[in-house]
């Protein structure tokens, strides 16, 4: 499929925001050319290799290998699934399969060979030559004279590029007098029998070397060495071998007598088997395993693997794990805890001891002297490697150490040191068969597969290369299995890679994902100066590629730019198997990316776009103003942007901000505004600069707080060139800068020195009293003796059953929402001598709210403000008040009719009508802001004279409150009496039909005596010769003190027995009383008003001719006259005083006639 355009400019903007350099948007996607005749998945894609090309049109190619595809080619059509190279030219859509083995000897078996399983490419090219390696591990040999078939692999290398390139077959292990040895007890060490080389392959630098793994030689132990050296015009093959021993043998081999010849007596026995049928067994130095026919065990890539456990990831259980033993399944959380679990037995050695003591878990081997070996540096601690340890598994190979800066080669070996895993550093020596180990780095979790993949780049720019090291079945301990994690070790001036300062580095941890399965260096991505890492994680969901950038620290800890398959319009699956080295294919000056979707089928090649660096400044002048005054500054603003193969133009949006950060801005534009936004155009490496006009206001509010003005800028997006030539800037890199305008405060010093006090006065009583109920008001003073103070503050804090006011004409905020604490902003500056700053208050206590044994309240007032406070004993009060409270209560009685008049007998000794009616009111009013828990009111009224004989009948009665009361009543009921409630007088007759009533011990009724009014007897309660009914209401929880009580009463008296008792020629006074009084207050509070209040209310009764008369003439007369005669000598006396007389109109008159008759003159 072609170059996949989608310039649209939306989309372009999201790729813009969401990713980096590697543009999704520009990529070639090839599917597997004969998916529909393939009877299961081919893995094209599980290895992919760049090819660039020098001649014109772009042609360039990208190698994808399909290990498990059916071939198309003449001669091998009938050959089950031996593997496939295909060649896929950029400059088109299709790919055609590459004739890498031309080579039809009968020995070869190549059913299941995996070709394609491994490839790679020179890092260099020039004059159209760029050298290619591709595998097939898995290729068997079947020698004359025997039935036995080896394991060997094979390699096939082109030494030109794709366009004219002839690939010559390699078999670095085809000696046959080394496959398999027979030891004592007829005991098989199998040399090269299932060496597997070209399991990995990797070219150097060093254009004369390749690099092949081959981590089945020596019991899965041992890798091999190919060799290309060049000369200028032709390219000569010379394969050479390492062994662990400092020199070969005669016949130019490793002398195997030092190591493999020597039975093994710590092995396990396993079963011999027919030489005939051990094909059949895919890995013969490993435990005993099941028979496994040679077709199904093409089936994994890794044939002497340990087997796993499955995980079912779509087409994952193709693949279980290559080169992994058979483990019991391990909770992940002990995972780290358990050693390896396949292993034997074996005593438990320190971490950090492990490597001095002789591998606990390997069969007991002979120790080689030290002197057999080469050592550069400190030797490393053990000089064997375990069996099935699959050294040789990845390969990498960099320049690590100085001064000359060798190359030196980086080999993983995942199951090595009980499966924690190691790498090993080494160099070549004079020695073609000999190899000298520099340093190793061991795994530091068990089992995580450390060293499944190796990649060496110069992340930290120092000249050095660094290396990273994938651990891709790490397993975190939050049951998240197998997530994978990568290592950095970085590389330190003579001294070489620091081991003890490794680098862990994740993706999104999601589970199974097996992140660092893959490792690339594509170099530097960015033209940063740093050389980036790319990773594969192709089991997190349908696959992820991660880019991590280099930085002067080394790699950076987070991933800048995620690739997943959602970024592209195919089914993608098991996307991120593969990557390839960064090679620049579309000639933009930045390197692209192929990557392997290999259980899908596809391939990719991802392009980079160019990077734009971008850069401001912003200069105020002045650079500082001062406090009280407004002042004009200029901000100088430049920008500037660099980059490689950057376009000549770019257009930048440019945000100016004034005063960033600010609530309130303290600086503007002329148009009232705190920013502005421009579109610059820049030219590549030239500053653009231009000038801006601000204004400071003078209310700077915070003079510690200077003004920040902040210069933003970002790529404008342009459809003027071409997609490739668009350049993106770094998402982490800065896209803004600052400059700050600092505030002079006027202080002697940088930090004032201030003396502020503060006091408090209670405006509506006692400094020392609060009222219960009451809004007590309190004014808080603040004062500075000092030099200003800035941002002055005061904070009031209370009791939690305080409620406190604050006024309103200065900014103050509650705390957490309690109304018990606030704090208040203050003018700002205070000053020095001048007015107090004054914050009124109002401190409410509610009653309901109190504990009973509260007596005092505290409150607590502080302030504070920007400076170096000299006496600070002055800035709190902290006061102890005591809790009162205040109550009054109003009796209010009134007589409907001012006086009853009763008609006399003709003889005036009788009366002649017997009944007389008048009305009775009482209201009882509450004062003071304090709640009255419980207030009685008693009523007390003469019902019958002394001998029984009904005086005053109460005919109703009826009360009016906003709550119900509680009545108790004569007759002995206590009833629930509401507003409106009405009783008749049979409420007022005793049990035993007496209307008489004992007086309640609360309420005193009096001596007994006979009293006497200007108007006759004087009846009422007091008197002996009457007996009276009491009435008692108790009112609750009394708090609402615009709502009074009223009592109204209708009363009948009896003339008739009245006139028996007094004269009826003088008359009487019948009268009421009224007693209220309050309790239930706690005796341990202050408490301000009365408590008891005492009102009689009484009706003069009068026989007709008695009242009073009207005013005579003359005395009304009389009185008008002197009223008049008053107002008079009033008036005289103002006179007399000048009070009419006009001083400033008389001298405005003179002054005018003086003008006039200067004007005549």
């Amino acid at each position: 499929m072609g170059l996949c355009w989608r310039a649209l400019g939306l989309l372009w903007t999201v790729s813009l925001a969401l990713c980096f350099n590697l543009e999704p948007l520009m990529h070639h996607a090839f599917p597997y050319p004969y998916q529909d005749q393939q009877g299961r998945e081919a893995y094209f894609g599980f290895s992919v290799a760049l090819q660039h090309s020098e001649e014109g049109g772009g042609a360039n190619w990208v190698l994808v290998g399909a290990p498990r595809a059916n071939s198309s080619l003449s001669g091998k059509q009938d050959i089950p699934e031996p593997g496939a190279v295909f060649s896929c030219s950029l400059a088109g859509d299709t790919c055609e399969e590459l004739h890498v083995d031309a080579n039809s000897d009968p020995k070869v078996v190549k059913d299941h060979g995996w070709l394609g399983g491994s490839l790679d490419t020179q890092p260099d090219f020039q004059s159209n030559r760029q050298a290619t390696c591709v595998c097939a591990p898995l290729c068997k040999f079947q020698y004359k004279r025997m039935t036995q078939i080896y394991m060997n692999g094979a390699c096939y290398i082109a030494k030109d590029s794709l366009s004219s390139a002839t690939f010559v077959e390699e078999l670095p292990l085809e000696n046959r007098g080394n496959q398999m040895k027979l030891g004592k007890n007829l005991k098989k060490n199998y040399i090269y029998g299932y060496g597997q080389a070209g399991f990995s392959t990797h070219f150097p630098d060093d254009p004369t070397k390749l690099v092949v793994g081959a981590p089945g030689v020596y019991h899965w132990n041992v890798f091999v060495l190919t060799l290309l050296e060049t000369t200028a015009l032709q390219y000569s093959l010379k394969t050479r071998r390492t062994c662990l021993t400092r020199e070969p043998g005669k016949d130019g081999r490793c002398p195997l007598k030092t190591r493999m010849d020597v039975p093994d007596p710590g092995a396990r026995k396993r079963r011999e088997v027919p030489i005939e049928d051990e094909e059949d067994v895919p890995d013969p130095g490993a435990r005993k395993r099941r028979e496994v026919p040679i077709e199904d065990v093409m089936d994994v890539p890794d044939p002497g693997a340990r087997k796993r456990r499955e995980v079912p990831i779509e087409d994952k259980e193709d693949v279980p794990d290559p080169g992994a033993r058979k483990r019991r399944e391990v909770p992940i959380e002990d995972k780290e805890d358990v050693p390896d679990p396949g292993a034997r037995k074996r005593r438990e050695v320190p971490i950090e001891d492990e490597e001095d003591v002789p591998d606990p878990g390997a069969r007991k081997r002979r120790e080689v002297p030290k002197n057999e070996m080469f050592f550069f540096g400190e030797p490393p601690k053990t000089n064997t490697l375990e069996a099935d340890g699959l050294f040789g598994y990845s390969i990498t190979s960099g320049k690590f150490m100085p001064p000359f800066a060798e190359t030196q080669y980086a080999a993983g070996a995942p199951n090595e040191a009980n499966s924690y895993g190691k790498v090993i550093i080494f160099e070549l020596t004079k020695f073609e068969d000999s190899f000298a180990r520099k340093q190793e780095f061991r795994g530091k979790q068990i089992g995580e597969y450390f060293g499944g993949a190796v990649a060496a780049a110069d992340v930290n720019g120092d000249g050095l290369d660094d290396l990273v090291v994938g651990g891709p079945m790490y397993s975190r301990a939050t049951r998240l299995p197998d997530t994978g994690r990568i290592h950095s070790f970085l590389s330190l001036q003579g001294v070489g890679l620091d081991a003890k300062r490794s680098v862990e580095h994740y993706g999104r941890n999601v589970s199974l994902a097996r992140f660092g399965t893959a490792l690339a260096s594509p170099g530097d991505l960015n033209h940063d100066g740093y050389e980036d890492i790319v990773v594969g994680a192709p089991w997190e969901d349908r696959g992820a590629v991660y880019v991590f950038l280099g930085s002067p620290e080394g790699l950076r800890q987070s991933y800048s730019q995620r690739l997943a398959p959602q970024d592209f319009p195919y089914d993608l699956r098991g996307f991120g198997m593969s990557l390839s080295r960064g090679i620049d294919i579309d000639d933009n000056g930045y390197s692209d990316l192929a990557i392997g979707s290999f259980v899908s089928g596809h391939a990719l090649v991802v392009k980079s776009r160019p990077v734009a660096k971008l850069s401001g400044d912003i200069t105020p002048n002045p650079s500082s103003v001062t406090w009280d005054e407004e002042a004009t500054v200029v901000l100088k603003t430049c920008l500037k942007y660099e980059g490689h193969r950057n376009p000549r133009k770019l257009s930048v949006q440019v945000i100016l901000t004034l005063d960033a950060g600010f609530p309130t801005p303290r600086a503007l534009f002329h148009d009232k505004k705190n920013n502005h936004s421009l579109v610059e155009n820049l030219v590549i490496s030239v500053a653009k600069c231009r000038d801006h006009t601000v204004t400071v206001k003078e209310n700077k509010i915070d003079p510690d707080q200077p003004i920040t003005m902040k210069l933003e800028y970002k790529l404008v997006d342009s459809t003027d060139s071409q997609f490739k030539e668009r350049p993106v800037v770094d998402p982490l890199a800065d896209n803004s800068t600052t400059a700050t305008v600092s505030i002079v405060k006027g202080c002697g010093n940088k930090v004032c020195r201030v003396d502020m006090s503060t006091k408090a006065t209670f405006m509506d009583g006692p400094n020392e009293v609060v009222v219960i109920g009451k809004r007590n008001k309190l004014r808080v003073e603040v004062s500075n003796a000092g030099e200003p103070v800035y941002l002055p503050t005061v904070n009031v804090t209370a009791d939690p059953y305080v409620t406190l006011t604050h006024s309103h004409d200065h900014d103050c905020h509650f705390k957490d929402g309690w109304k018990s604490s606030f704090n208040c902003s203050l003018s700002n500056p205070i000053k020095k001598d001048s007015e107090p700053d004054i914050v009124d208050l109002v401190v409410e206590v509610a009653g309901s709210a109190l504990m009973d044994n509260a007596s005092h309240v505290r409150l607590v007032v502080n302030v504070t403000g920007l400076g170096q406070e000299l006496v600070p004993q002055d800035n709190i009060l902290d006061l102890n008040l005591r809790l009162a409270a205040q109550a009054n209560l109003i009796l209010i009685g009134s007589s409907e009719e001012e006086q009853v008049l009763y008609e006399l007998s003709e003889d005036h000794q009788s009366i002649v009508n017997h009944k007389a009616r008048f009305n009775h009111t009482y209201t009882l009013v509450k004062q003071g802001p304090t709640s009255l828990p419980e207030v009685d009111l008693s009523l007390d009224i003469p019902l019958s004279l002394e001998d029984d004989a009904a005086l005053v009948k109460v005919e109703t009665w009826k009360i009016k409150f906003y709550q119900p009361v509680t009545c108790h009543l004569p007759s002995g009921k206590t009833v629930a009496c509401g507003p409106g409630t009405s009783l008749n007088s049979a409420d007022f007759v005793t049990p035993h039909g007496d209307s008489s009533a004992h007086a309640s011990s609360e309420t005193q009724v009096g001596s007994v005596s006979k009293e006497t009014h200007a108007h006759g007897q004087y009846v009422n309660c007091s008197s002996s010769l009457v007996k009276c009914s009491r009435l008692s209401v108790r009112i609750r929880d009394w708090t609402n003190d615009k709502e009074s009580f009223e009592v109204f009463l209708e009363l009948q008296v009896d003339l008739k027995n009245l006139a028996r008792h007094v004269a009826v020629q003088d008359g009487a006074v019948f009268a009421t009383t009224a007693t209220a009084a309050f309790h239930a207050l706690k005796p341990h509070r202050q408490f301000i008003g009365k408590k008891v209040q005492v009102l009689g209310v009484a009706t003069p009764l009068q026989p007709r001719g008695l009242e009073g008369g009207d005013i005579p003439w003359w005395a009304i007369l009389l009185a008008l006259l002197g009223g008049l005669l008053l107002l008079g000598l009033l008036a005289y006396l103002l006179y007399k005083k000048g009070f009419f007389k006009r001083e400033k109109m008389e001298k405005m008159k003179t002054e005018r006639a003086h003008l006039e008759a200067s004007t005549r003159g």
